[in-house]
């Protein structure tokens, strides 16, 4: 398929309400969309998420090539929920790995099928991060926990339930979040661990869950400095020779929010996106009001300039993969 190399599919926005804001619309018509994000501010119930989702489809998809960009939603669980009201409730991943991998596997079918009816495509869970032993950090039971080979075996059960149900998972947050004591939302996070004790615990739950089919892997912005001294979704010996070679990954690859503080802190914020799509990231995502400033279109011009068109167009690809493959379910 040929596709015109619109810079704008590299992103994933945030919005304010309960409608398409004018400058969301006008951004999708200029420069192309590749996803919108949802938090508890567009989610009062699961009525106004479905009506929401039916005007992303009639507002933003694109009249050239009838993409309409990806809807996601933070949904895993526990105390990380957008939708509140009229959906099912599912405990946090620390108490679904008491539980077997089969009820695991039928509760995320269930959730699966839930926001599939609400027009959600992506449900960015499971949490793939093994805790360190002794230690809850800043994830806590978010992560089904100590052991790396239950936290792959229930990561996956969970993805395999959402596929199920024709809703994409998101292997979060690559290469392990769990080992560290700082929010990347409020500072900037070093892990100084070395390459071989990473691989023993952190690659586990990843090698398991993109084995299991998992579409989609969110990178951290973790800084591995024994590994390397940029963060993970500026990295491409994590992105690429780890994430795609070692482990054979051929989904799509998302950043965490590039508005959190360990993104952005000190460095431009066109530099930080054009590394971040020139390491290997195929979707970025801006969660709050960048769209509202001037800023946003600034973005999308330095990334014209800063990245070929050529991989702009292999991510649009792997996009097209992607919901081709959810549709078929």
């Amino acid at each position: 398929m040929n596709l015109p190399p619109r810079y704008g599919r590299l992103l994933v926005l945030g919005f304010e309400g309960h409608e398409i804001p004018a400058w969301l619309k006008a951004f999708a018509d200029n420069y192309g969309l590749g996803g919108v994000i949802l938090f508890a501010r567009n989610c009062p119930g699961a009525e106004t998420v479905k009506m929401l989702t039916r005007k992303v489809r009639e507002e933003l998809t694109d009249p050239g090539d009838g993409w309409t960009p990806l809807v996601m939603v933070d949904q895993e669980g526990g105390r990380v929920e957008r939708i509140k009201m009229g959906v099912s409730h599912l405990p946090a991943a620390g108490a679904l790995a008491g539980l077997g991998l089969g009820e695991v596997q039928a509760l995320a079918r269930v959730q699966g099928g839930e926001l599939r009816s609400l027009g959600v495509d992506v449900n960015l869970a499971p949490v793939c991060d093994v805790l360190s032993v002794g230690e809850s950090g800043v994830i806590g039971d978010r992560s089904f926990g100590e052991d790396p080979h239950v936290v792959g075996n229930y990561s996956a059960a969970y993805a395999l339930g959402l596929s199920s149900s024709g809703v994409g998972s998101c292997a979060k947050h690559f290469p392990g979040h769990g080992s560290s004591t700082v929010d990347t939302h409020l500072g900037v996070a070093i892990d100084g661990r070395g390459l071989s004790a990473i691989e023993a615990r952190d690659l586990n739950p990843f090698k398991a869950i993109v084995k299991a089919g998992a579409p989609m892997v969110m990178a951290s912005h973790i800084i591995y400095s024994g590994v390397d001294p940029r963060p993970a979704t500026r990295s491409d010996f994590w992105l690429i020779e780890v994430l795609r070679n070692r482990l054979a990954f051929k989904g799509v690859t998302i950043s965490d929010d590039m508005e959190m503080v360990a993104a952005r802190e000190g460095a431009d914020p066109v530099a930080v996106a054009a590394d971040s799509i020139n390491a290997g990231c195929d979707l970025l995502i801006y969660g709050g009001m960048l769209g509202e400033r001037v800023e946003l279109v600034n973005l999308v011009e330095g990334l014209k300039r800063e990245v070929l068109s050529a991989k702009v167009v292999e991510r649009i690809e792997r996009l097209w993969e992607m919901r081709r493959s959810l549709s078929s379910k």
